[in-house]
Formats: structure tokens, sequence, C-alpha cells
């Protein structure tokens, strides 16, 4: 429902048809504004001509703070960029004024080339440790704040719509984010060139030291715990930046609190597409009690998508062959005989993972662990001597996590005592060994699955290439499907009315969850670094590093990498 403009809104309002008839100079019209907000394709048609960008230029250059005000409203018609309608535009407007008029311009968001999307991806790919949360503040940095590839909104929204899919959202906003400047092919150049680095080191690992790892090195926990540390950091300044941009406001701030709360009290996978969604809900139900207007994408920010990849249908026959392709391999594992052959039975275990899953790395580990270490477990009395089998498993499950080993049952109780099966895929010691040197390697956790398929492999007497390649495209591929049948559709939608009303609250719910990401990575580093006081201040400075002396990110995680080494070597707390 669109209202007249409010007294303090005219001036915006009205200048809007003037920079659009300038060429994108605002102009002072304040004694005609008087006219009512126009209906959205009226609205879409002036805004197009005024980017934000080039239309504030010239007001900020003669000083006036009624031309700032006046640009600022041509481009975003709420008074806010995220279409809260809280007036936050005009308050950056009155913001800019304060400093005499003398705002510089951002550049408008680039066009980027195949060569420099290599560039940056081929960096991000070896540099990018931490975790999902980690690479998420990467991108934002690099790609975004420095690059300026895409708007804050647009990597926002990205971000919020990965989220909201089964699969990595790390690795799909990895894709997508070469797909909305270069294609199709821009997204398979930016997602490959991010996954490859960590696949093959871990498929190394598991045909060369998969045995050795069964007894790790205690170095490899000192280079965890620093590399880790800098992760964490990485993560607090994305978090940081992103609230800014898009939790202003109490009500978005509210949503974004609530959300990190919910979300670390109940760390479930169902749970963070469920806070997005209703962020989303609170923002679309409050812009219709207050009879907001919607907030169409700028012009600026739209031109920074330049391509939604494949055409709806296509994208619709991607979707319809994903989930053709999980139905035919789940039912052809259940009809035939055993199963079926043993790499129809890998792929299998991968491919459903992957279709299923929220939530990232962390919550799928245990469904792989019940699927490729095969066990016999019993219930035993703690009274009985428990098996060597379960305690040698128990301590290389603490060795390889950096975490003590569980307390024994108070007297009387029972307890469930795993033994491998001789025939298994992959040990219990095997999985924790590389689930520790995963963790220290670069890019999406889901490159363990190029480790474990193959270590399954050779347990079979089969190529361990054809085990690592079939598991991890097993993981990979529905995430990898979802997003580039979705994009297109999602570039039809963000012009939808309800959408852009719940939008402001699918953002700031996201960032709630890397709020959450901040301190739950805090509070299992501490638990499981042998130097629990030592990753906090690793941790402390590389923030301080990367968010107040803007030191090159890499190179922050090498040094933090080299002082974990030095800490466990010096014997530090």
């Amino acid at each position: 429902m669109w209202r007249k403009a409010a007294p303090a809104e005219r001036p915006a309002a009205a200048a809007a048809p003037a920079a659009g008839a300038a060429g994108g100079v605002a102009t002072t019209t304040t004694a005609t504004a008087t006219a009512a907000a126009p209906p959205s394709s009226e609205l879409r048609q002036r805004v197009a001509p005024a980017p934000d960008v080039e239309a504030a230029a010239p007001a900020a250059a003669d000083g006036s703070a009624d031309k700032v005000a006046a640009a600022s409203g041509a481009a975003a018609p709420n008074g806010s960029g995220n279409g809260n309608g809280d007036g936050n535009g005009n308050a950056a407007a009155a913001a800019a004024a304060q400093d005499g008029g003398a705002a510089s311009a951002q550049p408008p968001y680039r066009d980027v080339s195949y060569a420099e999307i290599a560039k940056e991806y081929s960096l991000l790919g070896w540099t990018a440790f931490g975790g999902p949360a980690a690479h998420i503040g990467l991108f934002e940095r690099r790609l975004v704040t420095r690059r300026r590839w895409v708007s804050p909104n647009v990597f926002a929204e990205l971000f919020a719509l990965c989220q909201c899919l089964p699969g990595p959202a790390s690795t799909q906003l990895s894709f997508a984010m070469g797909t909305v400047k270069r294609g199709v092919r821009g997204g398979l150049l930016s997602g490959v060139l991010f996954q490859y680095p960590g696949a093959f080191i871990m498929t190394a690992v598991g045909v060369f030291a998969a045995r050795l790892l069964a007894n790790p090195t205690p170095w490899l926990d000192g280079l965890a715990s620093g590399v880790g540390a800098v992760g964490i950091a990485l993560v607090a300044v994305a978090a940081k930046s992103m609230a800014g941009k898009q939790c202003a406001g109490p009500l978005l701030a509210s949503i974004c609190a609530v959300s990190a709360v919910v979300a670390y009290y109940w760390p479930k996978p169902y749970v963070f597409p469920a806070l997005i969604f209703a962020g989303g809900l609170a923002t679309l139900g409050w812009s219709y009690v207050r009879k907001q207007a919607v907030a169409l994408p700028g012009v600026d920010e739209d031109a920074s998508v330049r391509s939604h990849g494949l055409s709806p249908l296509v994208g619709a026959a991607v979707l319809a062959a994903w989930i053709c392709a999980l139905i035919a391999t789940v039912v052809a594992v259940a009809v035939l005989p055993g199963g079926g052959p043993f790499l129809l039975q890998l792929w299998n275990v991968f491919f459903r993972t992957g279709s299923i899953i929220y939530g990232g790395g962390q919550v799928v580990l245990p469904m792989l662990y019940t699927d490729v270490v095969q066990q016999t477990c019993t219930e035993i009395s703690a009274a009985a001597p428990s098996p060597a089998s379960s305690a040698a498993a128990a301590a290389a499950k603490s060795a390889a996590t950096g975490a003590p080993a569980p307390a024994a049952p108070p007297p009387g109780a029972s307890t469930i005592a795993c033994v491998d099966k001789p025939d298994t895929w992959v040990t219990s010691r095997q999985f924790y060994a590389g689930l520790g040197v995963v963790q220290a390697m670069p890019g999406p956790l889901f490159n363990f699955a190029s480790y474990l398929g193959a270590v399954a492999a050779m347990s079979r007497g089969i190529s361990f290439a054809a085990g690592a390649a079939l598991a991890w495209f097993g993981l990979f591929m529905p995430g990898i499907m979802i997003i580039f049948g979705v994009l297109p559709f999602w570039g039809r939608f963000r012009q939808w009315g309800p959408y852009r009303r719940a939008l402001p609250g699918l953002n700031a719910a996201g960032v709630g969850l890397i709020v959450t990401s901040v301190f739950s990575l805090s509070v299992g580093a501490l638990r499981d670094s042998p130097f629990p006081q030592t990753s906090l201040c690793l941790g402390i400075l590389a923030f301080t590093a990367v968010d107040s002396l803007k030191v090159f990110e890499p190179a922050v995680v090498i040094v933090g990498g080299a002082l974990g080494v030095a800490a466990w070597a010096a014997g530090m707390k």
C-alpha cells in the first residue's frame, strides 16, 4: 500500500523526477514537493535514470545538504537501502552534509573478467582457512568491500539464499559470486578454484598418510589452533561489518540478536533456515502494519548483478535432474542385491547426505561417520572393563580433535562400547585423524569427502582416484546443482514486493547466524586448543590486524599458523 510522502520525505520524493530529467543531477525543488508517492511501475521508471552513486556525487560537490538528501531519496525511495523504512537514507545524507558536503562517492560496481575471477579465487582457494563462517567473511571483505564486485545488499541476499538451501553455504556462495558476474562459466570457474586445493590435499593425505595420521603429531594441533584463532577473528570482522550495514534500526538489530541467541541455544540444522524465514516474516508483517512503501533495488545495486546464470527453464530442469538422480540412486541401492557395487554404495552415501544436509560441515560429520565407519556396538556396565579397542578409539578421537577424553560414567550406569568391523570402509582412527587434518586445510570442510573416498576405495582394492572423485562429487554436486537451479528464479522474485519487504529481516537473521558462529567457534576453540589463553590472544591480535590495520588476510592466516606452532613448541598456556 503506497502512502503520501511525509513532510520530511517530500523534498527527496519530488527530487527523483528532477534527477532523472537532469541526467542524474539532483536539484532542490522543495516548493513543488506535494505529489503523492508513485505506484511501483512508475517508481521503477523514475528510479532507473538516477543511480545512487552518480546522483549523490554532483549534489555533494556543491556542499548542499538538500541536494545530498534529494540524491539519496532518488536512489532509495524508502529512505533506506535495505528497505526497513527507518529513514536511514536521510540519516546518511545528513551525516554527509555534516562533513560540508564533501563526501567522496564510491566508484560504481565493477565488471569482472574471467582473469580477475581466476586471480581472486585462486588466492582464496589456498588461504580460506577457518570454516564456512570465515569464508563468508573473506568473501565480504575482499570481493564486496575492497573489489566492489556486488553491492552489500546483493551479497547479503545471496548469503541468506544459500543459508536456506541444502548444501554447504560457503561453497554455494563461491559459485554464486562468479555466476552473477560472468554467468555459468564464471560460476564454475570461481567455485572450482575455491574447492580444488583442499580436495587435492585431502586426497593425497588419504593415499599417503591415512595410516600414519592414526597417531598424529602434536605440532599439527598447534598449527590448527593458530589458524583456527585467525579464522574466528575473520568471522568476527565479517559479523561487525555486515551488522553495521544490514542491521540498522531497532527492529533489524533485534532480529539479528534474537537469531543469534536462538541459533546458539538450539544449534539444530532445521533451526537456521527457520530463523531466516522468521526474520523475513517479521519485517514483512511490520511493513504492512506501518504501511511502508516497497524499496525496489537501486539501479546501481541491480547493475552489480550481470547475470543469473541459466534461464528459468534450464534452472528448473537442473533441479528436476537433481531430484531424479537422488531418487534413482536411493532406489538402486535398495533393490540391488547387497546394495549393488561398492562404488554405487559410496556414491549413494555422499550424494544422499549432500542432498539433505543443512548447517554446513559440522552437521555432516556425524552422518558420514555413521555411514563410512561400520561398527559393532554393545551395551556394557560401568563396572565391566571396556574393550581395548574402544579405549584406543576414544584416545584417537581426543588426540585428533584436541578435546579431552570423556569422563567415566558413574557406578552402576551403562555405556555403549563400539568396535570397528573388520570390513569397515574407514576405521574410526582414520576418520578422526583425517578430521584433524582437514580442519587445518583451506577451503570447505566438505573436502573431507575426498579423503574418506580415497581411504574407503583403497580398503576395497579399488583405485583411490575413483573413490575420491565419487565421494567428492557426490557430496558437493547436490548443493552446486541447487544453487545453479535457483539463481534464475532469485533474479525474478527479488523484484517481487513481498520479498522486498521481507528482505531486511532475511538479511538481519542471516547476520545473526554469523554472530552465533563467532561465539560458538570461540567456545569450541578455547575448549579444544592445547593453549587456550594463547589462542584467545592470537584471535585478538588477528582481529586488530585485519579490521583496524587492514593487513592482507592471507598473510595474517600464515602468521597465525606459524605462531600456533611456536606456541606449541614453547609450551605456552
